[in-house]
């Protein structure tokens, strides 16, 4: 699955530099990967692509990279975050935030080596495993695209377009899930935010074009995350 990166940085040269050695880097994995720079806090948090990874200086003309990494996490937007500073004494600020690493500009090269190690080991690490019976089934979080319900089965829809279906409940795979970037938006259906293209009155259009439907009881909740109100 494409891996989709975001570099935030007032410095657009240094922006380009990491972009460029993120890019030897995933070509060298063998990785898909698509990498959006912006030298301006506004420009991030207006882009539209929810990001597994984030470059963020700490120190922005506008905003506190921290603070601002912290409010886009509770909406779904971002996933994972690796500081970058000109300061040593930055450091001790980002620990609240549990970055995957920190990175000193004077030492970008061996800090990025090391911090890219350190975020695939996250990656792996972050599978989830399911019972069903005697059988178990594992997966990367990011592979689903929704979970639907139909009474007693769970049918899966991943990303790549496949599908497949289990026994068991939907409380049971929200429980399952909490905390890698899901929402509950009806009794029947669990979506992941990262496929989440728009929110409408009463429903959510998801990036292959597939609407799910929105209950009363979600409503609030979903309007809330997405739209910042009812």
């Amino acid at each position: 699955m494409k891996k989709t990166v975001a570099i935030l940085d007032d410095d657009k040269v240094f922006v380009n530099l990491l972009k460029g050695l993120l890019e030897q880097w995933f070509e060298k994995e063998s990785q898909e990967f698509v990498i959006d720079g912006f030298v301006r806090a506004e420009e991030f948090e207006s882009a539209e692509t929810i990001y597994d990874l984030v470059f963020m200086d700490i120190v922005l003309p506008e905003d506190n990279g921290i603070d601002l990494f912290e409010r886009l996490q509770q909406t779904g937007r971002v996933r994972e975050v690796i500081y970058v500073s000109a300061h040593d004494r930055n450091v001790f600020q980002v620990f609240g935030s549990r970055p995957i690493a920190y990175i000193r500009k004077a030492f970008l090269e061996t800090d990025l080596e090391r911090a890219m190690r350190l975020y695939e080991e996250h990656i792996r690490k972050s599978k989830v495993y399911i019972m069903e019976g005697k059988k178990v089934h594992c997966f990367y979080p990011d592979e689903i695209m929704y979970l639907q319900s139909n009474k007693h089965y769970i049918e899966f829809y991943m990303g790549d377009g496949g599908r497949f279906l289990i026994r068991g409940k939907m409380d049971d795979m929200e429980r399952a899930l909490k905390g890698y970037g899901y929402i509950r938006i009806h009794a029947s259906y669990l979506v992941n935010v990262k496929y989440i293209k728009c929110v409408e009155k009463n429903h959510v259009q998801l990036n292959n074009f597939h609407c799910c439907r929105v209950s009363m009881k979600y409503k609030k909740e979903v309007y809330k995350r997405f739209c910042g109100g009812e």
